[in-house]
């Protein structure tokens, strides 16, 4: 069945979660010196993981001819993984929560997948608007390619939950609604409490569907706007909300963040 409870959102859902821990560690980021966790995993890291994941597959694996195999289906998995299809891998085949979830060692790298098929489908679709739009037009597209997304997600959430769930179009519009911060001007004339309020609102709509999405909430849908649009609008205020945005530039957080994403 479909993964709609905040349970699977905390651990699955690629915008709320890699959004918020960028914007942990986004906030703590100085003049020169980018935050690592900002950027996208390096080969070694994603290499390292792979292997630690091997071999406790393989020791968990001995003893069980079932599950000895599994190691080739374990394989086909870190493919499709090194090549950001895992997404697509497991869109195919059963539900997220069946009984052989558990024995699915890399399931939570399919929304890394679909994270970095964005980052490859996005460079490429601004240039070409760089190229062939007129600059008014350029944001009335992006907005209309988001306007499509959030309408494919609400479709295949109704229609066809899996697709709507792994598959990028149905993501689009979470990512955009980020990367459609670099636009906005900055925030020269926000100040003092109303810095501070806005701030306080950004982390609130994030927090809010953790306490308040049940297993009957479908999603993505429009019910993951609230906290992309939360992730977005703490990214854009942290640098005037010197004080909220203090508790998530201390090196604590900043760590968490990182071995989050």
């Amino acid at each position: 069945s479909m993964p709609r409870s905040i349970s699977a959102m905390r651990t699955t859902v690629p915008s709320s979660s890699a959004c918020a821990a960028r914007t942990r560690t986004c906030a703590a980021r100085t003049p020169g010196r980018p935050a690592s966790a900002c950027d996208t995993p390096s080969a070694t890291t994603l290499s390292l993981r792979l292997v630690a994941s091997a071999m406790i597959a393989c020791a968990s694996s001995m003893g069980s001819r079932q599950r000895r195999s599994n190691r080739s289906a374990w394989l086909a998995d870190a493919g499709a993984s090194l090549l950001f299809l895992s997404n697509q891998v497991y869109w195919k085949e059963s539900g997220y929560f069946d009984a052989d979830a558990h024995e699915k060692w890399l399931l939570h790298t399919w929304s890394l997948s679909v994270e970095e098929q964005f980052y490859l489908f996005w460079p490429i679709t601004l240039v070409l608007l760089m190229r062939v739009a007129h600059p008014r037009a350029r944001h009335v597209v992006l907005l209309l390619l988001g306007a499509a997304s959030l309408g494919a997600a609400m479709y295949f959430t109704k229609h066809d939950a899996m697709a709507g769930f792994y598959l990028l179009p149905a993501r689009i519009y979470e990512f955009l609604l980020g990367a459609l911060v670099v636009f906005l001007p900055p925030l020269t004339r926000v100040r003092g409490l109303l810095a501070e309020v806005l701030f306080a609102i950004a982390l609130l709509m994030m927090l809010v569907p953790a306490f308040t999405y049940s297993q009957q909430t479908p999603f993505p849908s429009y019910h993951a706007l609230l906290p992309c649009f939360g992730a977005a609008l703490a990214i854009y205020t942290a640098p005037v909300a010197r004080r909220l945005a203090r508790l998530f530039a201390n090196r604590v957080s900043a760590y968490v963040g990182r071995i989050s994403y």
